[in-house]
């Protein structure tokens, strides 16, 4: 699933059952950017597999010591590698096809200079 999209599958309160964790938590991860939450035109929130994956990081790190500033630090330079590895895939197949444009372009030069020597010879 691409990023942005989301297949809404909890509820707060399954979340927060599946995780062992209070409601008031997940709305806390919720302000301050750990864990976003889709809202349903009802106004619930629902979270996905995803944020169930996400939570489950944020969870495992908060027992490795890890700050929520910190985790917060970690989970934004995670989607902004993802970001740059995005651009570098991008980047990647046009310096390819470039490249096979180049070389296309230097086959037609070979070729036409190839007649021009040819008709010097036949003259």
């Amino acid at each position: 699933m691409e990023e942005g999209q989301r297949s809404p599958a909890f509820k707060i309160g399954e979340l927060a059952k599946r995780f062992g964790v209070n409601v008031r938590t997940l709305r806390y991860y919720e302000e301050i950017g750990l864990l976003p939450a889709a809202r349903l035109e009802s106004g619930y929130r629902t979270y996905s597999e995803a944020d169930a994956q996400r939570l489950r990081f944020v969870l495992k790190a908060k027992r490795a010591g890890f700050s929520l500033e910190e985790i917060y630090t970690i989970l934004r330079l995670a989607r902004h590698i993802r970001t740059l590895d995005a651009e570098i895939a991008e980047l990647t197949a046009l310096r390819a096809e470039l490249l096979a444009v180049q070389a296309q372009w230097q086959a037609q030069q070979h070729d036409a200079a190839e007649e021009r020597l040819c008709w010097l010879f036949d003259a």
